[in-house]
């Protein structure tokens, strides 16, 4: 007999960022970020129809190079900024016969590895500059932190520093 767990929806996301000096590629950088519990308040509430201010619209760029905990709630001295574009990359293609492992025909299930939202987001040469930015966040529009990423060398935005990338969140 098959168990389901409670933590059947586990939301997942990779952070992406490309750092520019002077407008030449110093950094390029990828990996995994923790969602934060908040998140699931997040998710309740826009399953629910509640949607004013549940949103991800911003990006936060901080200054705490601490470890992401499940119980983190903010960015230290945070500079936030809307989100340049949200995107919906879809389905993601890997192959797999659900129907087997659930003793069903493969008609009657459909395969699925998850969907995907895309956060498009970048910091300018004009924005930030004098902070040593240590942890990024995804921001809804009512400051609620759906997850964070740090980093323990910061960078040193300065008005040469220019930062690009996208944060992608897996369902």
């Amino acid at each position: 007999m098959m168990r389901f767990t409670e933590n059947l929806l586990q939301p997942k996301g990779i952070f992406k960022m490309t750092v520019r000096k002077a407008g030449e590629i110093i950094e390029v950088y990828e990996d995994h970020n923790l969602i934060v519990n908040n998140a699931k308040f997040l998710l309740a509430h826009l399953l629910g129809g509640d949607t004013e201010g549940k949103s991800i619209t911003r990006i936060g760029f901080g200054t705490k190079n601490t470890s992401p905990v499940p119980d983190d709630t903010a960015l230290k001295n945070p500079f936030l900024k809307t989100v340049k574009t949200i995107s919906y990359p879809g389905y993601i293609s890997e192959e797999f016969d659900w129907g087997e492992h659930l003793g069903l025909d493969y008609e009657l299930v459909l395969p699925w590895y998850g969907y995907q939202v895309q956060f498009d987001w970048e910091l300018l040469t004009t924005e930030d500059n004098g902070h040593s930015i240590s942890e990024f966040g995804l921001i809804s529009g009512n400051n609620t932190l759906f997850s964070r990423k740090s980093r323990s060398s910061p960078i040193v935005k300065e008005s040469d520093i220019s930062i690009e990338g996208s944060w992608i969140i897996k369902l």
